[in-house]
Formats: structure tokens, C-alpha cells, sequence
């Protein structure tokens, strides 16, 4: 699965927490996250903020792989103010261990259904983000990059 160049860098913080249910399926929980981002390549000295909500279900089994959907928005600022992007992702997480105090490697994959004109590019790229989630700190340390596909980076 080959990367491309990093997007950006984030360091959010969970605010809001629901459990939505709780059944056979496992617990449906959505947890709000607000954070700051760094912008690189193509977002190159962009300063912004992310806010988003993730909705997942987890199931404990032998496997503690997490999966669910996340909506949002980055507030970008640089060359020009306050550009607001929404975002859409799905993902998986995977537990370390099953443990409250032991750290979630999460991996999604974020598109933008409606970018602003400022951003064109946004309407065709698709993102690998990859994070740790610190669960005794409710924080969420991450490094977003553009997918390239294998077709590009062979050719």
C-alpha cells in the first residue's frame, strides 16, 4: 500500500463520549474529538484545527479489532483564512491489549466530498491516517499522508 507525501500531523483530544448500544453485536459508541493540525506537502505551512465525530463498534474478541466511520471538518488557515473542508473516513482500530490504559493503533481512510475551490485536489486524493489513541489520556496522536496506489508508485 504505498504512501505518498504527508498531508499533515494532529494531536486531538476526545470531549464527548455516547454509548448507543450495547448488544451481541458489541458497544456502539460515538466519541467527539477536537485538535490542532500541521499541514505538509500540499498543505505545506497551513496551521488548522480538526473536529469530528467518530461512530464505531467494538467487539471484544480475540482479535479487539475496532471498526466505524468518522465525519468532520478541518479549519485550515494559511494563505488564506479560515478554509473549512469536511471530511468523511471509515477505519479499524486493533487494541494493544485489552486493557483501559493501554494504547489503540487506529487506520483510516479520509476523502472530501465537497472541498472549497481553494482545494481541487482534495476532490480526487484519498488519505492513510494513521494514529495512536492514548486511552488513560483521551488523546490521539496521528500523521495523515496521501495515497498514491500502487499503480503510481511503480510507474
Amino acid at each position: 500500500m504505498p504512501i505518498g507525501d504527508k498531508l499533515w500531523e494532529e494531536t486531538s483530544k476526545a470531549v464527548g463520549r455516547r454509548i448507543n448500544d450495547v448488544s451481541e453485536k458489541g458497544v456502539h459508541e460515538e466519541v467527539s474529538f477536537v485538535g490542532e493540525i500541521t499541514g505538509f506537502g500540499r498543505l505545506k505551512g497551513m496551521k488548522g484545527r480538526i473536529v469530528g465525530t467518530d461512530n464505531y463498534w467494538e467487539k471484544i474478541t480475540g482479535e479487539n479489532v475496532i471498526y466505524g466511520n468518522a465525519n468532520g471538518i478541518l479549519t485550515l488557515q494559511g494563505k488564506k483564512e479560515g478554509e473549512i473542508v469536511g471530511f468523511k473516513a471509515v477505519g479499524l482500530g486493533k487494541l494493544v491489549k485489552r486493557s483501559p490504559l493501554k494504547p489503540e493503533d487506529l487506520l483510516s481512510l479520509i476523502w472530501f466530498p465537497d472541498p472549497p475551490p481553494e482545494f481541487p485536489w482534495m476532490r480526487s486524493t484519498i488519505v492513510i491516517w494513521e494514529a495512536v489513541v492514548d486511552p488513560k489520556k483521551q488523546t490521539i496522536t496521528a500523521t495523515a499522508y496521501e495515497w498514491v496506489g500502487s499503480s503510481k508508485a511503480t510507474a
